[in-house]
């Protein structure tokens, strides 16, 4: 009897690749806050070196930063729970347009610490956070352009609220809010909050690994086929950014878990992206060290989860984003499972802001091919001449 391994599909080498494609950052380092009980901030600086050498250096040693190469900087916020590689292919896109990205881990996620109570966490105290990562590696008096996705729309709105209530509209080159809304007014207390997310998140945790992915196929196909649009998800996958291009779409990609076989999968056929973020979405839920971890750890994630449901922007606070002069941008998705396109509308028609359709499902635009989308309006908004 043969082995289930002879027969099993393999991956091709263009789909291997990780979710950075091999880009390493320029610098990292952790920030320390002391807000809600403190916390450590782990960074990463991706892109072109400045003109003055290292900007975290130079920040750490008390000297304004010089600008990048480009003189582009772009900060980019995660949604929740998104260690640093969940942007990855984004971070690759900006970094070959000459961008220097920024980007960090929540507190609680990922290489970040917290010591405060997890469930009081919320969009103004990320976006607090965010502020100190931008401040500590480039500079309280840098510019910057910035991206939110999801959940870090909402920390980027505060983020834009932040400086426009400081009079430091002008750090700020252009805002893309990717995928997000402006929260509601009526808000759940932070006790029902995490409570709510620790029923989503829990069953969802633990997946087996020795068995070819069934089990996480199992709890998490559910969400999958929420987050991204079924057209989009059974279309041809392309060769991952960064990786070896070539032969990408001519085998079947191996299942969730490991190279093992995989029942009833088919022995030949293009992949599809829907293999691909399959088996993306089993490595990051498997690297997320926190959802492993100790009960603590756990508290902290859906406490960082759950701080969408603290978020509303609010007509006044978003009139005077409007009348700041900033540059802004929605990225709307037209079947959004978690923010529906009219509200995505709402909170572009409340702050002034351009609108720029960035597929249907809400991460389609987050991964693959799908990042041209968000890039391109990221580009508009930031009026990029390349657009």
């Amino acid at each position: 009897m043969a082995s289930a391994q002879s027969h099993a599909p393999v991956v091709p080498d263009s789909l291997r690749g990780d979710m950075m494609g091999g880009l390493q950052p320029r610098s990292s380092d952790t920030i320390a806050v002391d807000t809600c009980g403190g916390a450590q901030l782990y960074w990463e600086e991706y892109g072109p070196p400045t003109q003055s050498g290292s900007s975290s250096s130079a920040a750490a040693a008390g000297a304004a930063a010089g600008p990048p190469a480009y003189g582009k900087r772009l900060l980019l916020i995660n949604g929740a729970n998104g260690k640093i590689p969940f942007l990855g292919h984004a971070i690759q896109r900006f970094v070959r347009l000459g961008y220097t990205v920024l980007v960090h881990e929540a507190r609680g996620v990922g290489r970040s610490s917290a010591a405060g109570p997890p469930g009081r966490q919320t969009t103004r105290l990320l976006a607090a956070d965010a502020q100190a990562v931008a401040d500590g590696v480039w500079g309280a008096d840098s510019r910057f352009h910035l991206l939110g996705a999801s959940l870090g729309g909402m920390v980027a709105q505060e983020l834009v609220y932040r400086l426009v209530r400081g009079g430091a509209q002008d750090r700020l080159l252009g805002a893309l809010l990717l995928v997000t809304d402006g929260g509601q007014r009526w808000r759940p207390l932070p006790w029902r909050r995490a409570g709510r997310v620790r029923r989503l998140v829990l069953p969802q945790l633990g997946f087996r690994e020795d068995d070819g992915g069934a089990d996480f196929r199992a709890r998490f196909s559910p969400q999958i086929a929420a987050c991204y649009s079924a057209a989009w998800l059974d279309g041809p996958a392309p060769p991952l950014p960064g990786s070896t291009r070539g032969g990408g779409g001519d085998k079947p990609a191996a299942a969730p878990g490991g190279d093992g076989a995989v029942a009833g999968a088919p022995a030949a056929g293009p992949v599809t992206r829907r293999q691909v973020v399959t088996r993306l979405w089993c490595e990051h839920w498997r690297q997320l060290s926190a959802m492993r971890g100790t009960p603590e750890d756990v508290r902290a994630v859906t406490g960082q989860m759950s701080a969408q449901y603290s978020h509303f922007l609010g007509p006044r606070r978003a009139a005077l984003i409007r009348r700041s002069g900033v540059r802004l941008g929605v990225g709307v998705s037209s079947a959004d499972c978690f923010y529906p396109e009219p509200r995505q509308r709402q909170l572009a028609e409340a702050l002034g802001a351009e609108v720029h359709r960035v597929g249907a499902g809400h991460a389609d635009c987050l991964w693959l091919d799908g990042v041209g989308l968000a890039v391109g309006a990221a580009l508009a908004v930031f009026r990029d001449s390349r657009v």
